[in-house]
Order: structure tokens, then sequence, then C-alpha cells
């Protein structure tokens, strides 16, 4: 497992979108995204379609913008580092937290900005994209629809087995991608 922060790079070029997902007959990558201005999660799982409980962890992150900068330079931010990520790992399939309804309404609009940012790069680079509610992915992952960050947390370290001390927003993104990976094995 690696854990990073990204720098800054540019959305690649349009030709690049043709490149084929990583999908064989072995492995299924899926990148997980917990969408926010400020931090936006990011988790990269590979799961191995022979050994079904096999799951490796490729990239936790973190990518942050600066509440002093203007909106349009914090999302092109977002936008740009989530399609670097998906250049380098190639998933296969991209899931992604759907919008909750915040007390604080400023909070929820900057919540969508930030999801819009990474649907945009999602869809410019052709990747399918799943989303989930924040209680059906805790459901899912930890069993308990309101567990707390610190549940979820705990919870990603045990299935991804390490003793690190993870940040809550990539843990949250990982959550989201082992959501999406525990329910298509429910599917098939």
């Amino acid at each position: 497992m690696r854990m990073s922060e990204k720098a800054s790079k540019e959305m690649p070029a349009a030709e690049k979108k043709e490149e084929k997902n990583c999908y064989d007959e072995k492995n299924y990558r899926i990148l997980g995204v917990d969408p926010g201005l400020n931090k936006t999660g990011y988790a990269i799982i590979e799961a191995s379609s022979r050994k079904l409980n096999a799951v490796n962890c490729l990239e936790l992150g973190v990518i942050r913008t600066s509440s002093k900068d203007e909106i349009q330079k914090r999302l092109a931010k977002i936008y740009s580092e989530i399609g670097s990520i998906i250049q380098e790992f190639k998933p296969s399939i991209a899931a992604i937290e759907k919008v909750f309804i915040n007390i604080n309404p400023e909070s929820s609009i900057s919540l969508c900005f930030a999801r819009g940012a990474c649907l945009t790069a999602f869809g410019s680079l052709q990747i399918k994209t799943v989303e989930y509610s924040p209680n059906s992915i805790k459901k899912t992952v930890t069993g308990f629809g309101l567990a707390d960050k610190k549940q979820v947390t705990r919870t990603i370290m045990v299935e991804l087995g390490t003793r690190s001390n993870i940040p809550a927003d990539s843990a949250d993104a990982a959550a989201v991608a082992l959501c999406h990976l525990y329910r298509s094995k429910q599917n098939m």
C-alpha cells in the first residue's frame, strides 16, 4: 500500500482516452472517491477474481485544496488530480459517495462542486461510475449504517491489513471502493 498526496498535474490529452481499463480475468481495480472541496479522499484497490477475499490496496491519498484559492482553481485541481490517478492506475470503475444534505447548505453546495469535478474527470476519461449513499457504504463495510468515522477507519484498517494510521478521508474513499467490491460479489 502506498499513501500519497499527489502534486497537481495537467489533465491527459484526449487521445489517451482510448487506453483499456485494467480489468482482465485476474484483477479488478476500483477507484473509490470521498469528494470534498477542502479534502477529496481517494483509494485504489485491486481484487483478484481467483481469490474472492483477496484485496490489495494500491494507493490511498488526499487531494487538498486551499480555501484561499478561487473556486475554479480548487475544482480544476481536483479534476486534474483525479484524472492523473485514473491514468496512472487505470481502474475498471469509479465508485463515489452520493450527495447528502448537510445541515449547512453551503457545505452541501461545496460537496456538489467537488463531486462535479470528480464526475467530469470520470466522464472525460470514460470510466464507468457507480454511486452509493453514505449510510449504504457504512452498512456494507461495517455492518452499521450509522457508523462514525472512527468505526469506518478501524474497519478499513482491518480489511486492508494495515496498522498504519489512515487519514479519515482516505479511509472513507477506501470504504466506497470496498462497498462496490462487496456489492459486486453479491451479484455474481
